[in-house]
């Protein structure tokens, strides 16, 4: 049996009157490179020079996309080097020369984690693949406040204190810090039982300004506070 032989010529496949090879069939092999599986993949024997036309399809896995088919450097059956390529779309014609394997190649997809830090310090956007180690959020802190926990994506809730994004996550993230004021005590010390003191005993961060006025009491000078700050 004596097959088919075409050549190449400007992108252009044509026929010749001559045989090149006789007997003699090129092997497609298709394989997948990490992020996808192919289905209907079984290699493919063709007659030289031809395409092959089979159909052979990927599913991405989770947090992949498709980055197009490539192959390596191969020898053609004229003992030369077909180059490698890459970034072949899907339903894209190439011509075989020789034996060679098709990987269909996938890129990871980014993603991005955003936090609401509802008045702390500013955390920037993070961002991250399906296979990053797991993430831990960290406890934020902010002047007059006690951290009460996180709330957002994938949280029930918001007081959220440990939070989490295991290894084959996906998808963009917002989380929000939430917060408890914390009340402020104000003691008065050396204050007569038998005086009222008109003073504020509590406040707190959002407190507006007040003062604290000098205590009154008969047969006395008040001669003022002591105390923090």
């Amino acid at each position: 049996m004596t097959n088919t032989a075409y050549i190449t010529s400007g992108g252009i496949t044509q026929q010749t009157n001559s045989t090149y090879h006789t007997g003699v069939m090129c092997t497609v092999s298709f394989t997948a490179a990490t992020g996808g599986i192919l289905h209907n993949g079984n290699p493919e024997q063709i007659d030289y020079g031809l395409s092959p036309n089979v159909g052979v399809t990927y599913t991405e896995n989770p947090g992949y996309t498709f980055a197009g088919w490539g192959y390596s450097a191969y020898t053609n059956l004229k003992g030369g080097t077909q180059p490698a390529a890459s970034g072949i779309n899907d339903y894209t014609s190439i011509s075989v020369f020789g034996n060679m394997t098709l990987t269909a190649n996938f890129n990871l997809i980014p993603y991005t984690i955003t936090y609401v830090m509802n008045g702390a310090t500013a955390i920037p956007p993070q961002t991250y693949y399906v296979t990053s180690a797991p993430i831990n959020l960290v406890t934020p802190t902010r002047t007059g406040y006690s951290f009460h926990g996180w709330s957002g994506t994938g949280l029930t809730g918001t007081n959220n204190t440990t939070v989490t994004i295991p290894t084959n996550s996906t998808g963009d993230r917002i989380y929000t810090a939430n917060w408890d004021i914390i009340p402020y005590t104000i003691t008065y010390n050396n204050v007569p039982g038998d005086i009222s003191n008109p003073n504020q005993t509590v406040y707190n961060v959002e407190s507006s300004t007040f003062t604290i006025t000098p205590l009154s009491k008969a047969g006395y000078i008040f001669k003022g506070w002591t105390g923090e700050g």
